[in-house]
């Protein structure tokens, strides 16, 4: 049973996201959208959650570039 102000038939719709993929780099994952941006980043490193090339949105194919990919 679910207590919520939201209406049901809402909670019960499961939006379709674009298909994702990951991508190794050292210390974890970085999850890619369709496109070629980030869409999360998946690592138990902290210090890559501070870099902006990970942050959601960030062009992928210009840092797989500037560093070589992985």
């Amino acid at each position: 049973m679910m207590y919520t102000v939201v209406p049901s038939h809402l909670l019960e719709q499961q939006p379709s996201l674009p298909p994702r993929r990951l991508q190794p780099i050292r210390g974890g994952y970085a999850e890619l959208w369709q496109d070629g941006s980030v869409c999360r980043l998946i690592s138990t490193d902290p210090t890559l959650y501070l870099d902006p090339h990970f942050a959601p949105g960030a062009n992928w194919q210009s840092y797989s570039n500037r560093s070589g990919g992985m």
